[in-house]
């Protein structure tokens, strides 16, 4: 019984997290050069941060990610 009690708040955080993980990484795809260029690096490194910061928030919401 305690198990399933703790099942219903994780998943809460884990959807919670995995939107604005979701939300960073989008308003990062906006403009990647604009994100490159304020913290001094590589254009291909800011779209590999921001690709893995949305599909990390989107499996954090599905469940694939622990």
């Amino acid at each position: 019984m305690s198990l399933r009690r703790t099942h219903v708040p994780l998943l809460m955080l884990r959807t919670f997290i995995g939107i604005a993980f979701l939300f960073h990484g989008a308003g990062k795809a906006t403009d990647i050069a604009a994100f490159a260029a304020e913290f001094g690096i590589p254009t291909m490194l800011a779209g590999a941060a921001t690709y893995t910061q949305m599909v990390a928030g989107a499996q954090l919401i599905v469940g694939f990610a622990k």
